[in-house]
């Protein structure tokens, strides 16, 4: 199994920052401020682990071969090449996305360009 692969603890919210809205930090600088303030508390040990977890990732990356670090990469970064996608998928999403473009042209300075020169405007 890769060090990508592996399963990691979920934090809650996004990129670990508490979306609760009952809490008195979301949204505000004091609970961002507070929050850094706790990520700086490090101890010494702490950043220790952390050096050797960076250490030992980097030592696995670089044991992968260049294809095996590739295919990493792109899954790491959400572009895998295994994506299959059906056309009747594609066909709904792409009319899903024409009826959005025609209910947000309305009144807006695409509808008047259109009006003047639609050819300009639909090439």
């Amino acid at each position: 199994m890769s060090v990508l692969n592996q399963p990691f603890p979920k934090q809650s919210g996004c990129f670990g920052f508490n979306l609760n809205q009952e809490s008195s930090s979301f949204g505000s600088y004091d609970g961002f401020v507070k929050q850094r303030h706790q990520v700086d508390l490090l101890t010494r040990d702490d950043k220790q682990k952390k050096q050797e977890i960076d250490g030992l990732l980097s030592e696995a990356m670089n044991n992968l071969t260049f294809q095996e670090r590739e295919e990493q990469q792109e899954f790491l970064h959400g572009v895998d090449k295994d994506i299959a996608e059906e056309k009747d998928l594609i066909d709904n999403a792409l009319h899903d996305l024409d009826a959005h473009l025609m209910r947000i042209k309305n009144g807006s300075v695409y509808e008047i360009a259109e009006r003047m020169n639609p050819a300009y405007v639909n090439s």
